[in-house]
């Protein structure tokens, strides 16, 4: 699918992505939410992506990371 120059909040899409070792196999017609973060937690610990100290920085301080395709 090629991806829109603008993705709108309320939306849906439909986002295929190749899966190396699924953990789940969904059964056709069912319904998954799937979250894209910019960081892999808990094996990393979060990424508020501003670039300061993970220990002293707020969820205030976080950044929204955007993907541009």
């Amino acid at each position: 699918m090629p991806c829109p120059s603008q993705w709108y909040r309320g939306d849906v899409y439909d986002v295929r992505t190749g899966m190396a070792a699924p953990a789940n196999v969904f059964l056709p017609d069912i319904r998954i939410r799937v979250d894209i973060s910019s960081s892999i937690y808990p094996r990393y610990e979060r990424n508020t992506n501003t670039g300061e100290d993970i220990a002293t920085e707020s969820l205030d301080d976080a950044v929204v990371a955007t993907k541009r395709c």
